[in-house]
């Protein structure tokens, strides 16, 4: 299937022919409160949920990440350099109907609902083992230090045109 549109309700209802079991994400990062509703309801339902994404990403002020890993969901932040800016997950790699979603979508609501996106549902085994590949290796290089934590990230301001004296008129009292 492709969607050149947000799939809405449909999203984690991918795979109708077997109930899920696992799914694996790497996201730079979710701010979608529907699908974050939906994660809720496969958790609940027992689906196994892990995650890789950003560390930039998760220190967005939603607590998106906080919300999932009290709901029983396993993610990690990546501390790497650079950005984690895949986009993809993988549904029940070793199921009856392995999953992959892959595309320019990302998991946000500006994504959702603002952006021009595209969304790829592949059923094909090989596919999702080679994505569940790349998911492991992400997962394997980080630590237990970084799974389900909260995250700050400071950035230095930088002002157009700064300088380091003070500006004309400028008085120090």
């Amino acid at each position: 299937m492709i969607y050149f549109e947000f799939p809405g309700d449909r999203w984690f209802d991918f795979s109708p022919r077997a109930p899920h079991t696992t799914f694996f994400f790497a996201m730079f990062y979710w701010t979608d409160d529907m699908l974050v509703d939906r994660a809720v309801e496969r958790l609940a339902q027992g689906v196994e949920i892990y995650g890789v994404w950003d560390q930039f990403g998760a220190a967005h002020p939603a607590p998106v990440d906080e919300r999932l890993c009290a709901a029983g969901a396993h993610i990690k932040t990546e501390t790497f350099a650079g950005k984690l800016h895949h986009k993809f997950a993988v549904i029940d790699v070793d199921g009856s109907d392995p999953t992959v979603v892959l595309g320019s979508y990302n998991w946000t609501a500006s994504g959702a609902y603002d952006n021009d996106e595209n969304t790829l549902i592949v059923h094909d085994p090989a596919l999702a083992r080679a994505y569940h590949a790349e998911w492991q290796r992400l997962w394997d290089a980080l630590g237990v230090h970084t799974l389900c934590v909260s995250h700050t990230v400071y950035l230095p301001a930088v002002m157009a045109g700064a300088s380091p004296s003070p500006p004309a008129g400028f008085r120090d009292e």
